[in-house]
């Protein structure tokens, strides 16, 4: 999980104690959908840098849907 640093630095120079309890809220929410499963998170495609090309291509084409992830050590595990 990433949280954007520019909204969180706005919020420590000019939240309100509304918009902290906001945050928090989200927060909690979003661990409890991760908890339960509910989120439909990408998939991902882990490819070695020599097979980057044809599966970009397959990316463009439509046929690979997600995230490809390059492990340019050659270690696919």
């Amino acid at each position: 999980m990433s949280l954007h640093e520019v909204a969180l630095n706005a919020i420590h120079d000019y939240g309100t104690a509304a918009d902290w309890r906001d945050w928090r809220s989200a927060g909690t929410e979003l661990l409890e959908a991760v908890r339960i499963g509910a989120l439909d998170f990408q998939p991902t495609t882990v490819t070695s840098f020599e097979d980057l090309p044809r599966n970009l291509s397959s990316f463009m084409q439509g046929k690979l849907k997600g995230k490809i992830l390059v492990n340019i050590s050659g270690d696919q595990g």
